[in-house]
C-alpha cells in the first residue's frame, strides 16, 4: 500500500503510514515525487557497503565536530548515506528522488521520524537545489516571516506563541526558500510543532500539557498538532516579507525590540544558520552563497530581541503586524503589558 503526503512543498509517497501526518488519497500537485522506502528497507538497500568506493563528507569523530552523523557518498550506487550513532540510517539517491531508511529493533518509526522530518528532508531539499534556513516561520498579514537562530534560540517557542494567536504556521525548525515569479517565498513544512517541556509550560501552563513526540522514548520533546481546532497550518507557499535574526533574551528589553543590521552582517549570520550545511558539497555551498547574496538585497532582514519575561508571548503577533504594516526601518520597541496570558 502507498501513502501520499505533502511535506516541504514536495509530493511524498511512503510504503508505510507516517505517524501524526495526514495521508492524502493522491499527490497534492504535479511536482515530482519523493519516494520513501521504510518497510524492510535494509533488504533492498541501494548501497553495497564494503564493495562500493565512498567519499567521506562529514566525520562526527573529527575534532570540533558538532553533529552526531557520518555522511558518505557512494560512487557506484550514486547515493549518499547518513548513519547516526544510535543505528538510524538513511540513504538518498543523488537527485533526492528516493530515500531509504532503517533503524535498530529497539527503536521505532517514531524515533526515525525525528530525523526524517529534520535533516533527512532538509538534505533532500538541498539535493533538489533549495536553500533551507534553520528557522521557524509563520504568516503575518498575508506574508511569511522567518525567525532564524541556533538551537535553543526560541524559534519553536515563537512559532508556538504565534500559533496560539491563530497565525498560520509554516514550520518550526526549517524554512525552505523558493523563488516564484522573481519573489522569494517560504514553503510549508509539516503541520505540527516540536516543543521542549519548558516551552510547553510557557505557552500552555504545564510541561506535560502536550503529548510526547516519541511516546516510547526518554527524549522529552512535545508535540503540538496544528490541524486541531484553534490552530492553523499554512498549506501553500507565502511571499517572504522579513527575516528576523534572533538575539539572546535580554532583561533590558521589556517585551521585544527590533534593530537594523547591515546586508553584510545579515549575510554572515544567515550563512551560519543554513540547515545541514555540514553535509553540503562544494557546488551546493557555492549555490548557497549566490542565493543568500541575492536574498539579503531583496528581503528585509532585522534583529529581534525578546525580553526575558514571558510578557512577549501574547503580544508578539500584534507587534509584528504593526512593524510589518508600516515597513519602518527605525528601532521598534514593544512596551510591557500586564496579564499577557489573559
Amino acid at each position: 500500500m502507498i501513502f501520499h503526503y505533502h511535506l516541504y512543498g514536495l509530493n511524498v509517497e511512503s510504503d508505510v503510514a507516517l505517524p501524526d501526518l495526514r495521508c492524502r488519497t493522491a499527490p497534492w500537485n504535479h511536482n515530482s515525487l519523493v519516494k520513501l522506502f521504510l518497510h524492510g528497507a535494509i533488504t533492498h538497500w541501494p548501497i553495497e557497503v564494503g564493495a562500493d568506493e565512498s567519499t567521506l563528507i562529514y566525520d562526527p569523530t573529527q575534532d570540533g565536530a558538532m553533529y552526531d552523523v557520518r555522511i558518505e557518498y557512494f560512487h557506484a550506487a550514486r547515493c549518499y548515506r547518513f548513519v547516526y550513532s544510535n543505528g538510524v540510517a538513511f540513504a538518498f539517491d543523488q537527485d533526492g528522488t528516493n530515500v531509504w531508511g532503517s533503524w535498530p529493533l529497539q527503536l521505532s518509526l517514531e524515533d526515525a521520524m525525528v530525523y526524517l522530518l529534520g535533516p533527512v528532508f532538509a538534505f533532500v531539499l538541498r539535493l533538489r537545489g533549495f536553500i533551507a534556513l534553520h528557522a521557524s516561520a509563520a504568516v503575518v498579514r498575508g506574508n511569511a516571516v522567518a525567525f532564524v537562530g541556533p538551537g535553543g534560540a526560541g524559534k519553536s517557542t515563537i512559532a508556538g506563541a504565534l500559533a496560539r494567536g491563530n497565525y498560520p504556521i509554516l514550520g518550526d525548525d526549517i524554512a525552505v526558500l523558493e523563488e516564484i515569479a522573481g519573489e522569494f517565498c517560504l514553503r510549508p513544512a509539516y503541520p505540527h510543532l516540536r516543543l521542549w517541556p519548558d516551552s510547553s509550560a510557557i505557552l500552555f501552563g504545564a510541561k506535560d500539557a502536550l503529548p510526547k513526540l516519541v511516546p516510547s522514548s526518554e527524549w522529552d520533546k512535545r508535540f503540538l498538532d496544528l490541524n486541531q481546532p484553534g490552530f492553523r497550518f499554512q498549506t501553500e507557499p507565502a511571499p517572504l516579507q522579513c527575516i528576523f535574526l534572533l538575539e539572546d533574551y535580554s532583561p533590558e528589553v521589556q517585551v521585544a525590540r527590533i534593530d537594523e543590521i547591515t546586508p553584510g552582517d545579515a549575510f554572515r549570520r544567515l550563512l551560519a544558520y543554513t540547515y545541514i550545511s555540514y553535509g553540503l558539497t562544494t557546488e551546493m555551498r557555492a549555490k548557497e552563497f549566490h542565493e543568500l547574496g541575492r536574498l539579503v538585497h531583496k528581503v528585509a532582514i532585522k534583529r529581534l530581541t525578546l525580553g526575558s519575561s514571558a510578557d512577549w508571548i501574547a503580544r508578539l503577533g500584534p507587534f509584528l503586524e504593526q512593524v510589518l504594516a508600516r515597513g519602518d526601518s527605525r528601532q521598534s520597541q514593544l512596551e510591557p503589558v500586564t496579564k499577557a496570558f489573559a
